[in-house]
This record gives C-alpha cells, structure tokens and sequence, in this order.
C-alpha cells in the first residue's frame, strides 16, 4: 500500500491452505503411476500375443486377419507409449527421476 504521495506505508499478505490441493495432487499422481502399472501388465501379454500370431508362429494368416493384427499391434504401440509416457511423468513428478539439462543449439528450419 502507498500514501497519497506514493511512500509504501504497508504490504497486504495473503496466505491460502494448500493443503487439501497437494494432497489431491498426491492422490492423482498415485492413481495415475499405479494405473499405469496396473495396464501395463496385461498389455504387454496383449503385445506378445499379436506378435506371435501376426509371425505366423501359430500357423498361418489370411490376409484379413494380417490387417487385423497389423491394426491391433499400431493401437497396443500407442496404448503402450501412452503408458510409458504416465509412467515417465509420474517419476518426474514424485523425484525419482534425475533431470539432467544440457544447453543444445535451436534447430533453423
């Protein structure tokens, strides 16, 4: 706060619990980390099962059920990145990960 002359005569402090906000922070980051872990899992099982079959290990394939496999084993990649990029974000967030920051050239395009 100032004067009519523009002095500082005073300071307003605001303070805010966040208390309740952190731990609903806490929560979702553990949700999330034990979801994905969770998912993880059976995908992978899914992951393997299209790859054995789409190599034919299991005797062969008509060409419908390739298409099939080859859009299955595209929509488990994604699943699986999808995953991996929760897992990532919740060891960042809780400080298990390490940054290590290095300065880099921007790219000219």
């Amino acid at each position: 706060m100032t004067d009519r002359d523009g002095h500082l005569t005073g300071v307003i402090l605001v303070l805010k619990d966040v208390t309740e906000h952190r731990q609903v922070e806490e929560l979702k980051s553990g949700l999330i980390s034990t979801v994905s872990h969770e998912l993880k899992t059976p995908l992978t099982s899914i992951r393997m099962a299209i790859h054995c079959c789409w190599k034919k290990k299991i005797g062969p394939l008509t060409e419908k059920q390739v298409e099939l496999l080859l859009a299955a084993r595209e929509d488990s990649d994604l699943l699986h990145h999808i995953l991996a990029n929760l897992l990532d974000i919740s060891r960042i967030e809780s400080g298990h990960v390490q940054m290590a920051f290095q300065s880099i050239s921007p790219m000219l395009w």
